[in-house]
């Protein structure tokens, strides 16, 4: 059974676009980092090499994904609410090639970063995931704006947030289908 951060998680990348991972020893790169805060707007931010150029795609979740867990009050267990459509808007535009974030992420070495996931369900989580086509990183952090030692998490936390206003936003969303009335 997966923990709360990882079926969140899972959540989001269910509802996010699709990774477009680069072909294995090309030299693209791609970044995928999720925000879950308890409060906020959950996103997920996707930095790719398409072609000769940098994508930017952000993905809003317009209602929390926390809503579509459901857990059992009896044993604990967590389960997908099966009926629930998350709203989602998805941006996305080119990143120019002197743009500081993408020389940003070509320096930064993300297997430096710490995984410290806990299983709190009031906690805050992040995950990211990096490839630069040779080799990959996958990490995770709670409440990493509580602890003093992850800078470098934080340093890309909240560089995305700027990095989130960058694409022109254009909604693209479902409808929350009503729940069925007993």
């Amino acid at each position: 059974m997966l923990s709360y951060p990882l079926l969140l998680e899972r959540q989001a990348a269910r509802y996010s676009g699709v990774m477009e991972l680069p072909p294995p020893h090309s030299g693209r790169t791609y970044l995928r980092l999720v925000r879950l805060a308890k409060k906020g707007r959950e996103t997920v931010m996707d930095v790719y090499t398409s072609g000769n150029r940098m994508r930017i795609r952000i993905t809003r979740f317009l209602a929390p994904l926390r809503e579509t867990i459901k857990i059992d009050p009896l044993d604990g267990n967590l389960s997908i609410i099966p009926d629930i459509k998350v709203p989602v808007e998805v941006s996305s535009g080119d990143l120019e090639p002197w743009d500081s974030f993408t020389k940003m992420i070509a320096k930064v070495d993300f297997g430096n970063f710490a995984h410290d996931l806990s299983d709190e369900i009031d906690d805050d989580h992040y995950f990211m995931f990096y490839t630069n086509s040779s080799g990959y990183t996958a990490k995770a952090i709670s409440n990493p704006h509580t602890k003093k030692w992850p800078e470098n998490w934080l340093h890309l936390i909240h560089r995305s947030y700027g990095m989130e206003l960058h694409p022109p936003r254009r909604l693209f969303y479902q409808e929350p289908t009503p729940l069925a009335s007993s």
